[in-house]
């Protein structure tokens, strides 16, 4: 009876490697779907509902970042697993915030616009 030996542990690694890849692989499609919208001055508002469904499926990736216009932040969580699983967990707390800061950084542009 064959047990697998060391080939059982090259498949895992190899399941795990795919998983991994494309997860990276749908958040890039949705980086590259939500950069590809058309900007204008009035951008609509952002959802809590749609930033917890980013967080909570994509949320190690740091899709709920992007979404939130912290870009930075979501190359940072993107590489490093959403600092390692912490942050993300933090991000349940957060992300209120985060919306709040998005809003007031869109309203500061309005304003700045409506003056130039």
């Amino acid at each position: 009876v064959d047990c697998g030996g060391s080939g059982g542990l090259a498949n895992v690694a190899a399941v795990a490697l795919v998983v991994c890849m494309s997860f990276y692989a749908v958040a890039g499609v949705l980086l590259a779907a939500m950069y590809s919208m058309p900007t204008t001055s009035a951008r609509p508002a952002k959802h809590a509902r749609a930033a917890y469904a980013y967080w909570l499926f994509f949320g190690v990736l740091g899709v709920h970042r992007f979404y939130l216009n912290c870009p930075k932040t979501g190359l940072l969580y993107l590489f490093t697993g959403g600092f390692f699983g912490i942050g993300w967990v933090a991000d349940l707390c957060l992300i209120p915030t985060l919306l709040q800061d998005y809003e007031l950084r869109i309203h500061d542009q309005r304003i700045a616009t409506t003056f130039e």
